[in-house]
């Protein structure tokens, strides 16, 4: 008797928010999460990251860089994140590694320092699904 085949669930496709002011780093990696499977909306400064999450998308992973990004820097959008959208999770991009020990210091927000390769980003994604399955999300 033969078994009969059974289909693999999908899970849906994580939707990532990228916030990054320069074009090329921000076209090079969405493309490469694209093609890691992701959904990728991209912004240029945290006014219109806002804006995406007020829209009707629902958005997993949020990534800014952690400078400037329009008239608010990285922490103070990730902090705004948090307030409006608890359930988001927020990963931030620094060139500089005081920045990111000092963003370990403000906040609970992971940090990824630069340079960094897209598939670092992409493991910090995977590590950001891993614990929120226990909640019910990704």
């Amino acid at each position: 008797m033969t078994q009969p085949l059974l289909k693999a669930i999908a899970a849906p496709p994580v939707t990532v928010l990228l916030v990054e002011p320069e074009v090329l780093a921000r076209m090079i990696l969405a493309d490469y999460l694209r093609g890691c499977g992701y959904v990728v909306h991209e912004t240029a400064s945290g006014e219109e990251g806002l804006e995406a999450l007020r829209g009707q998308m629902e958005i997993d992973v949020v990534l800014a860089e952690i400078n400037e990004i329009g008239s608010m820097n990285g922490f103070e959008f990730a902090h705004t994140v948090r307030d409006l959208h608890p359930g988001v999770e927020v990963l931030l991009t620094a060139s500089l590694a005081n920045a990111a020990e000092r963003c370990h210091e403000l906040c609970e927000h992971r940090i990824v320092k630069k340079p960094y390769t897209p598939q670092e980003i992409v493991n910090q994604i995977n590590i950001l699904r891993q614990k929120r399955r226990g909640r019910g999300r990704f």
